[in-house]
């Protein structure tokens, strides 16, 4: 048995009204289970009405997009690849936060297996 990695997916990403694309590399496991740890303890504190869970979990979501993306097509100004990592963090935090937690939960599928419970096999998100 070989497991194939794929370094790179692109996703086709739409933000009021606009379609773009990411190219992401997949989260390491480490980043993964890191990740939708988090996610759950901060859905909870959501439920909980914690006021500061909202900015919390945005700030989580930021995070991995500012690890995993690597390049950008058709978004002005391009993501740069390039750049420091507050460059990088800086050029996510321009996406309005109510499309944030989406990209980034595709960007945390993007390593299952379009067969996986955890994945539709979709990669055009928002509207």
């Amino acid at each position: 048995m070989s497991i194939k990695f794929e370094e790179h997916h692109w996703l086709d990403v739409t933000v009021r009204g606009s379609t773009a694309r990411l190219c992401v590399r997949e989260p390491n496991a480490h980043e993964g289970v890191r990740y939708a740890a988090s996610i759950e303890r901060l859905r909870t504190r959501l439920d909980a009405h914690d006021e500061t869970a909202l900015e919390a979990l945005t700030v989580h979501h930021c995070n991995l997009l500012t690890a995993c993306i690597v390049a950008s097509e058709d978004w002005t100004p391009a993501f740069p690849a390039g750049g420091t990592e507050a460059e990088r963090r800086q050029w996510v935090e321009r996406i309005p936060f109510n499309f944030v937690g989406t990209i980034a939960g595709a960007v945390a599928l993007v390593g299952y297996p379009k067969t996986s419970a955890e994945s539709d096999g979709a990669t055009t998100l928002g509207s």
